[in-house]
């Protein structure tokens, strides 16, 4: 029995080394059993979640397609992005990460939606074990997103309640009027969900008290996991 705990996928300083490392350790996928705990996580960035079953997946599948805006070659997400930096630190040169991305805009602009779709192919060490995911309300975009991956990728069941519902319309974006400072948000990507998500959540397989301990779902795993197969 291996018990996984990710309390967010934010890719900020504090996050990234423990994410980093967490994403290529697969000794809790070398178990039988496994419980991930994904209650409390508002999201981030769910590559690591990707790049950490990548060998496990059980069999290949198409990813839910997703609608991206841009602007040229540069995707919105991050186009506007050094426009935010000069206004909030007008003193400061621009973080040199973002000078690839930077743009001026221009009447001849063309706002563009492009379709991408993922093809994830089946890993070289399949995950033979069994997977519990555990979600409640404040589990939310990668969060979100992560438990479709495990679900679809290595046949795990969600435990819990209804996830936040912010999936669908993701990667909300600042866009800032140089000039005046004003900060619109807008979403930058939609994806193709299985079934509508916004504002509903993931369905979990089993509903479950979303206070009950990590220790205590695992000691209930095999219940847990039975109650599953018929959306208990």
């Amino acid at each position: 029995m291996a018990t996984v705990r990710i309390r967010t996928l934010s890719d900020s300083e504090d996050g990234s080394p423990r994410l980093e490392a967490g994403a290529t350790d697969r000794s809790p996928l070398e178990h039988d059993r496994v419980v991930v705990d994904l209650r409390g996580n508002g999201g981030g960035n769910d590559a690591f979640i990707s790049r950490w079953i990548a060998d496990a997946v059980v069999h290949a599948h198409d990813a839910p397609s997703e609608r991206c805006l841009s602007v040229g070659d540069k995707p919105v997400m991050v186009w506007n992005a050094i426009a935010l930096e000069a206004v909030r630190h007008p003193d400061a040169p621009p973080p040199t990460s973002l000078l690839p991305y930077a743009h001026v805009p221009a009447p001849e602009d063309e706002l563009r939606v492009e379709l991408h779709t993922e093809h994830v192919p089946a890993g070289t060490r399949p995950f033979r074990g069994r997977m519990l995911v555990l979600v409640d309300g404040s589990t939310g975009s990668s969060g979100e997103s992560s438990t479709l991956m495990l679900r679809d990728g290595l046949g795990a069941r969600v435990v819990g309640v209804p996830s936040m519902g912010l999936l669908e319309s993701a990667n909300v974006a600042p866009y800032v009027l140089p000039r005046s400072g004003l900060t619109l948000t807008f979403p930058t990507q939609w994806g193709a969900t299985p079934e509508p998500m916004e504002f509903v959540g993931i369905r979990p397989d089993v509903e479950l008290d979303v206070t009950t301990p990590l220790t205590a779902v695992a000691d209930r795993f095999d219940e847990l996991w039975a109650a599953g197969e018929h959306g208990v």
